[in-house]
């Protein structure tokens, strides 16, 4: 099981920022038998922990626990509309979040058109979190209402480490980081932005683009470059 009889994530530190391609939790269905105090009914009994979205001059709208939360505890789910990647409401990118696993999607899965959860319009305070590249939170795909083969799930947050009342809560945009070989040289794309989590092992720059080896180097990427497009990008950091 992938829950303490208390209802906490087990092994939080071992896991990855973006646990989604690492760990699937699913947790017991209405033909499981149990009652709906079971252990392993964390995501569908819903929320406990009590959050107020506060505006901060830094970095803008963010979202805040007004208790302290537990390692391992379950804070919230990121809610919207499921939609096909095309069908998607506002400017692209904004509030959404891919259903991207592969793995478990049944047969002929690569024809099947990308799914996301589209919080432009209808959604939940998880649309107001913001990144950093050293998390407090950790996102977590669960299952107990949809089919394996479906390729839908919950976008469940929890809690990497004790969080404090009133810190921010973030998670990692880009789950860890691009995986860009060793030297790669990068250029700014729609969606980049500066980040200013302040962390030891800030990236600097979220979303960045690979440059290939036949691309021109004009845009290549400094950390004085992406400012150009921060203000139409900066939702992407809560601003």
């Amino acid at each position: 099981m992938a829950y303490t009889p208390t209802g906490r994530l087990r092994d939080v530190l071992d896991l990855p920022h973006d646990a989604l391609r690492t760990l699937h939790v699913l947790e017991c269905t209405a033909r499981c038998k149990c009652g709906p105090a079971c252990a392993n009914r964390v995501v569908q009994r819903g929320s406990t922990v009590p959050v107020e979205v506060v505006w901060d001059d830094a970095v803008g709208w963010g979202v805040r626990a007004t208790r302290n939360v537990e390692k391992g505890e379950f804070v919230m789910q990121y809610l919207g509309r499921v939609v096909a990647e095309d069908e998607c409401s506002g400017v692209e990118g904004r509030y959404e979040f891919a259903l991207d696993l592969d793995e478990g999607r049944g047969e002929g899965w690569e024809t099947r058109p990308m799914l996301v959860v589209d919080a432009e319009e209808v959604g939940n305070v998880g649309r107001f979190l913001n990144h950093a590249c050293d998390p407090n939170l950790l996102v977590v795909a669960v299952r107990f209402d949809s089919l394996v083969d479906s390729g839908l799930y919950r976008i469940a947050l929890f809690a990497r480490r004790d969080i404090a009342a009133q810190e921010p809560l973030c998670f990692d945009y880009e789950g860890g980081g691009p995986d860009l070989p060793a030297g790669a040289r990068t250029k700014k794309g729609d969606l980049s932005f500066r980040c200013r989590c302040g962390s030891a092992n800030c990236r600097k720059i979220i979303f960045p683009l690979l440059v290939g080896g036949d691309e021109e180097s004009d845009g290549v990427e400094s950390d004085h470059d992406v400012d150009s497009n921060e203000d139409e990008l900066s939702y992407l950091s809560g601003r």
